[in-house]
């Protein structure tokens, strides 16, 4: 197959153009689930994996893991003693070989099998590592510039996507205390309709309006009303 220009295709093109058009339309768990296969795929290696750092920076948690052919539930693992360490230190690593020698007490290293691997820093706006994106093979892998370059890319989608997440979650939060001092509050408050349908009201109306829950159907942007 030759591109319009009359070029044969550069490998790299196929296996940036396979993990694109598999993680192109996913978010969150779904998104970091299908980066790990495709870029395990595309890269011919035997696992992949997308982390987070924890608040004590010990430890990383795997976000979406993929080894020896499927999806695997994710683990948290100590970064002492791993080929991570360095990595979440802000460092891009490559050990092409011999890594069973080189880390001895890793359990991911030891119970794979793995004799290379690469991972490279998921680095914040504020140029924090927050988690990594690395590979492990049971075989060399020699192309550290190849592996690296494809790898980068997907990894400021990784940190971005992250980053989307966290945004979600603090907005969540926000909506939640909101509700909980709304319903809690000691001053009626009540929303209705320009035909006085009642859309929502606090506990506080409900009492002192004698109101039914069923007869305010909906509470605060959709949510249950108080009872």
């Amino acid at each position: 197959m030759h591109q319009a220009d009359g070029r044969e295709p550069h490998p790299d093109d196929a296996a940036l153009r396979a993990i694109v058009e598999g993680v192109e339309a996913e978010i969150g768990d779904q998104f970091f689930a299908s980066l790990v296969r495709q870029l395990a795929s595309a890269l011919d290696v035997q696992a992949a994996f997308v982390s987070e750092l924890t608040p004590d920076r010990q430890f990383f948690h795997t976000l979406a893991l993929w080894a020896q052919g499927a999806l695997r539930d994710n683990v948290t693992v100590r970064l002492a003693g791993t080929p991570c360490a360095a990595v979440l230190n802000g460092e891009t690593a490559h050990y092409p070989d011999d890594l069973q020698a080189v880390f001895p007490r890793d359990p991911m290293v030891v119970g794979w099998g793995a004799v290379s691997y690469c991972g490279i820093p998921l680095v914040d706006r504020s140029g924090v590592v927050t988690g990594h994106l690395a590979i492990y093979d049971d075989k060399p892998i020699w192309n550290r510039t190849r592996c690296i370059s494809i790898m980068r890319i997907f990894a400021a989608r990784a940190r971005a996507e992250i980053e989307r997440m966290g945004v979600q979650q603090e907005l969540r939060a926000s909506e939640q205390r909101f509700r909980d001092l709304y319903d809690e509050a000691p001053i009626a408050y009540i929303y209705e309709q320009t035909d006085f349908h009642f859309v929502s009201a606090n506990r506080a109306a409900m009492m002192l309006l004698g109101l039914r829950p069923e007869e305010v159907p909906v509470g605060w942007e959709g949510a249950p009303a108080s009872r």
